[in-house]
């Protein structure tokens, strides 16, 4: 737990986000011999009247010992408040956020580490985006940009509500969906990261025989193994693939 912390605390200091005020952290990754650490931090800055949301694209090289940072928000190609950028759609681009000074900005900002492939699908996202030259207020603007990227995460991204549309606000809502936790469901118990409630992230699985499963968690009826099952019968073995399929289906929680 401590060298996740200590990974984490590094990547704040590349991109210079000690300086933000809420800070949260779901760990996805399943590679546990992975020589690089790869991260994806959803973030928003609150210094203009609606502030600004973006997403930061962090890799940690354990062998090279060095990190590198991207970091891109889609902005109107004018930044000026027009009708037309309030109602209709303009010409639009991604705008490196490094560049734009808003690294140090930082107000919100939830850290998400995640495997490579995923690392990979969520920067094709980010450029497929940027390929369209368009932006929209609230339906192509820098908030969708980041709902988009988080979905290529499995992430459960809010809806965006008419209390609740800023960009700032928008992330201090994703904020608050993150949690670590107890969750009983019908013949078990999971503890670990939760996202609105749900397994999202690393925790464990403990049945009533204690049979346990650890590792990440995308919802319960989706999860990558990270240790072997805990529990054995009396001649060593490990329960049946058949019953810990039966097991990974469950999907029902009791209340």
């Amino acid at each position: 737990m401590m060298q996740h912390f200590a990974r984490l605390l590094l990547l704040s200091a590349v991109l210079g986000s000690l300086s933000a005020q809420v800070s949260k952290s779901i760990d996805l990754s399943t590679a546990t011999t992975a020589k690089k650490k790869f991260y994806v931090v959803f973030a928003s800055r609150k210094d203009t009247t609606t502030g600004h949301a973006f997403v930061v694209w962090g890799i940690e090289d354990g062998v090279r010992r060095r990190s590198s940072v991207k970091a891109f928000g889609l902005y109107p190609e004018s930044d000026s408040s027009t009708c037309r950028t309030t109602f209709g759609t303009v010409s639009g681009h991604l705008v490196d956020e490094k560049i734009n000074h808003s690294m140090g900005k930082i107000a919100a900002e939830l850290i998400v580490q995640v495997d490579e492939n995923a690392f990979n699908d969520s920067m094709k996202a980010a450029r497929e985006w940027d390929c369209r030259h368009a932006f929209s207020l609230l339906s192509r603007d820098c908030v969708e940009f980041l709902r988009v990227v988080g979905n290529t995460l499995h992430l459960d991204m809010p809806r965006r509500r008419i209390t609740g549309w800023t960009p700032h606000s928008y992330v201090q809502a994703l904020l608050a969906t993150v949690d670590t936790g107890t969750l009983k469901v019908e013949d078990a118990v999971y503890r670990g990261s939760l996202m609105n409630g749900q397994p999202m992230g690393h925790g464990s699985l403990t049945y009533n025989d204690d049979s346990r499963i650890d590792g990440t968690f995308w919802g319960l009826d989706r999860h990558v193994e990270s240790t072997p099952v805990q529990n054995r019968d009396r001649q060593g073995a490990a329960p049946s693939s058949q019953l810990l399929a039966n097991r990974r289906s469950l999907t029902r929680a009791v209340p």
